[in-house]
């Protein structure tokens, strides 16, 4: 992922000054998780990547979901939302989840993009 990250800096970095703002969806909590967290910390190491490399001429932004809500109801996961509780991968019952609606991460991206 750091790869994929770094290949679209470089290539605004060679477009001149064509790419003026740049979305990046990264992920809650990506600063401040453990380095054991691959696919957390892979998304803060692109974010260090944007903030030091980038041309001063392209503005960028991040987004950082959490937890997508729309998989609590959702067969392939096992539909871990039932009579009003909910079965999720946590350490305890008293560990709090935050969650997005992935709709709501697309209306921000948008209004980003639109409205830098």
């Amino acid at each position: 992922e750091v790869a994929q990250g770094q290949s679209v800096i470089d290539a605004i970095k060679n477009s001149g000054a064509q790419v003026e703002f740049v979305v990046f969806s990264s992920v809650g909590d990506a600063d401040t998780c453990p380095e054991t967290v691959h696919h957390f910390h892979s998304k803060a190491d692109i974010e260090k990547a944007l903030a030091e490399q980038l041309p001063p001429t392209c503005r960028w932004a991040v987004l950082r979901p959490v937890a997508f809500l729309d998989n609590l109801d959702d067969p392939a996961n096992y539909n871990p939302l039932n009579r009003g509780h909910v079965k999720f991968l946590t350490k305890s019952a008293e560990t709090s989840v935050k969650f997005i609606v992935t709709k709501d991460i697309g209306k921000a991206s948008c209004k980003m993009l639109l409205d830098p």
